[in-house]
């Protein structure tokens, strides 16, 4: 039997607040998983398990908590139906989102490809192009489920902007990407 409950973890931050957790217990084994926010003692309702009304983003929290509790109840139910021990772990790696592969890892996979085929004019263009996305994001990687249409808009400023690119060679980089 397996059981989840939404707690404030006792670890206090500097601030002053408390982390907010789903403690999953599968045959007397505990396993927390964070959802990355922090509150006061005073702010949470421990019987109810949810944010009390003087918070300021009470109702946000609580919808994100019934959500959240949800998702893994619902991986909890699908690990109990495939197998008939449950082991903590599986538990864990089933609730736990999974990081998508990376844009530029994928872009130089793309890159590497095209060398092997031979297509060494599309590699330096297309090279060129990447870098262009890298240098806008700041050198800091993104994954795919981040690459929105206000993010490519903004993109498309950029490029227009301080790269003073045409329409046509804007629409080959968002081809790229």
């Amino acid at each position: 039997m397996a059981s989840l409950k939404i707690v404030l973890r006792e670890k206090r931050s500097n601030d002053g607040t408390y982390p907010l957790a789903i403690r999953v217990t599968v045959e007397r084994k505990t396993t927390y998983i964070y959802l990355g926010y922090y509150l006061k003692k005073t702010d949470w309702d421990e019987v109810n398990q949810k944010v009390k009304k003087s918070h300021p983003n009470s109702v946000r929290l609580n919808h994100l908590i019934l959500q959240k509790k949800t998702e893994a109840s619902d991986s909890l139910m699908l690990v109990q139906g495939q197998t008939k021990t449950v082991a903590l772990s599986a538990v864990r790696d089933n609730i736990t989102p999974k990081a998508g592969p990376s844009f530029f890892a994928q872009a130089d996979i793309f890159i590497e490809n095209m060398r092997k085929a031979g297509k060494y004019n599309r590699v330096k263009t297309d090279q060129t192009r990447i870098n262009h996305f890298k240098e806008f994001l700041g050198d800091r990687d993104i994954s795919f489920p981040e690459i929105t249409v206000p993010l490519l808009n903004r993109f498309k400023a950029y490029l227009k902007g301080s790269r003073g690119i045409s329409e046509r060679t804007i629409v080959n980089h968002l081809l790229i990407l």
